[in-house]
């Protein structure tokens, strides 16, 4: 069942579920879609509220009530999600998982290009949420980028052991980057010394750095994890470019982009995502980390990490922006 999500993420506000004239419950808690603790008077009740056919219900939850199921008389337009919870558009396409997704501008437009199980790869017209290109592919796509390669947005997506650079604006596939034996998993589109880059990982342990107006590969590090290579991100330096690398070894890893030599280890943790910023003048690398945090490191390691706690399972996915 699915959640009435604008009931359930009312708190402290009166419920729209109470019934007219009579005393509002203050909820004092949500958890997907269950209101954990209201109090009704001078009484304390456990409810949830789901939705069946467009009709809102509310069942106790209370170990003695636990089949009391109430149909509820709401107006859903009146059930307003609270201020953190407004969606500005839901894009429906994918009929299997969504396993990534990214921004970028084409034409002046802002575009969203998603992926996933299955090989489909969709961009959506971020304003409109129509559906502009499908992108077909022959396995499950783990990564997507997007970006300006030679005066053209172009997005790279990684499938099977191979990745295909996309015209954005066409959605037709220009080349094929070929080169690694096992599943590609992340792939990012930056600039090195100057030149547009991409930068792929995957099973096979391998990062590869690929000129994308060619095709051609630059440099491969064979064998930079004993486990495949779960994360990329291309880091400015104060001295030329890095990549920083994570993998299922629990080794956090930055490199130097041009030489493709080890610079030093990070951390000793299983990434499963990562980001690269500069804020404040320093460079900073952004992981999503499998002990159920954030963690930022200051790339030149003169600064103490600073980790985020607060998810209580694995964090997949980081993104990183200026805000004021």
């Amino acid at each position: 069942n699915d959640c009435a999500r604008g009931c359930a993420s009312l708190e402290n506000q009166p419920c729209p579920a109470s019934s007219p004239g009579g005393p509002q419950p203050q909820l004092l808690g949500r958890r997907h879609g269950v209101l954990r603790t209201a109090v009704l008077g001078t009484g304390i009740m456990r409810f949830k509220t789901f939705v069946q056919q467009g009709t809102y219900f509310r069942q106790s939850i209370d170990a003695t009530q636990s089949d009391n199921v109430e149909k509820l008389e709401i107006d859903p337009a009146a059930v307003s999600p609270g201020p953190r919870d407004r969606l500005q558009r839901r894009l429906q396409g994918h009929t299997t998982a969504v396993l990534c997704c990214t921004m970028s501008v084409v034409d002046g437009r802002g575009v969203v290009v998603s992926g996933g199980e299955g090989g489909t790869v969709i961009v959506w017209d971020a304003a409109t949420g129509d559906r502009r290109h499908t992108l077909v592919h022959p396995a499950d796509v783990n990564s997507v980028a997007a970006g300006d390669v030679a005066g053209r947005c172009c997005i790279v997506t990684g499938s099977d052991t191979a990745l295909t650079i996309w015209d954005a604006r066409t959605g037709r596939a220009i080349r094929e980057l070929v080169g690694h034996t096992k599943a590609v998993w992340p792939v990012v589109l930056g600039v090195v010394d100057g030149s547009p880059v991409v930068v792929s990982g995957g099973r096979d342990q391998m990062i590869a750095v690929w000129d994308p107006t060619s095709g051609r590969q630059l440099s491969a590090i064979r064998n930079a994890h004993s486990e495949g290579v779960t994360a990329v991100a291309i880091v400015a330096m104060d001295r030329g470019t890095a990549i920083v690398s994570g993998s299922f070894d629990k080794q956090v890893i930055l490199w130097d982009a041009s030489l493709g030599t080890k610079i030093r280890v990070v951390s000793g943790q299983t990434l499963w995502w990562v980001e690269s910023m500069v804020a404040a003048g320093r460079s900073l690398i952004v992981g999503a980390c499998e002990d159920h945090t954030v963690t930022v490191w200051d790339a030149a390691g003169e600064a103490p990490d600073i980790v985020l706690r607060g998810h209580g399972e694995r964090v997949r996915s980081v993104a990183t922006a200026v805000v004021d």
